[in-house]
């Protein structure tokens, strides 16, 4: 990567909610290459909708194998 790309991804970083994520990793001869993603987290509210989600599978669940 050139330095104002490093510098970008750095900024970006610092700011809230913003993660650098590995996506693989792939040898090269001597060298090992990483393709990377900039990814901003969750928010409150979606991170409640997946956890009741997951609760009615696991209810769901739950019923089928009583049945």
């Amino acid at each position: 990567m050139h330095r104002f790309e490093i510098d970008k991804i750095v900024g970006k970083i610092n700011e809230k909610g913003y993660t650098l994520v590995p996506l693989s990793l792939y040898f090269s001869g001597s060298l090992v290459k990483a393709e990377i993603a900039l990814c901003k987290g969750k928010q409150s509210f979606d991170k409640k909708r997946t956890i009741a989600e997951r609760d009615q599978k696991r209810a769901l669940e739950r019923q089928l194998k009583d049945y």
